[in-house]
């Protein structure tokens, strides 16, 4: 099996602002509670925003239809018991449960592909590393 990790997608803070549409709760001008954000390019985030940027718990659903659900903080995927569900690089559906740093899968995880194939071990900046369980 070749090592085919799952991609990480756009931050919201990279994705394209000019025609999103912002429902939701606001403090001094900024986007701040519990709001809705439909991007531009189709992508949408449900949850809770601080400063203008998705922080705290959240969905956001990509336009091609992987889904993240977890913590954010500062607009970035961050924390415990964040799930990505996503295409791997080879094209496989997989779900990803655990640690994120920076946007990135970082920490104790493990995915888990729809043919049934499982890694349980570590991750680094979004890739397996060291020994795991397959």
């Amino acid at each position: 099996m070749v090592d085919a990790p799952l991609p990480t997608r756009s931050s919201p803070s990279d994705l394209d602002l000019p025609d999103s549409v912002y429902k939701g709760e606001w403090f001094e001008g900024k986007k701040h509670g519990k709001g809705n954000m439909q991007y531009s390019d189709g992508t949408l985030y449900v949850g809770e925003w601080e400063d203008d940027e998705p922080h705290g718990y959240g969905v956001m659903t990509f336009s091609n239809g992987d889904e993240y659900n977890g913590p954010f903080v500062q607009g970035l995927r961050e924390g415990e018991k964040g799930t990505m569900d996503a295409m791997d690089l080879e094209g496989r559906r997989g779900v990803y449960l655990g640690h994120w740093r920076d946007d990135l899968m970082h920490g104790p995880g493990a995915v888990k592909w729809e043919d049934g194939t499982r890694f349980e071990g570590m991750f680094v900046s979004g890739n397996r590393t060291g020994k795991g369980k397959m």
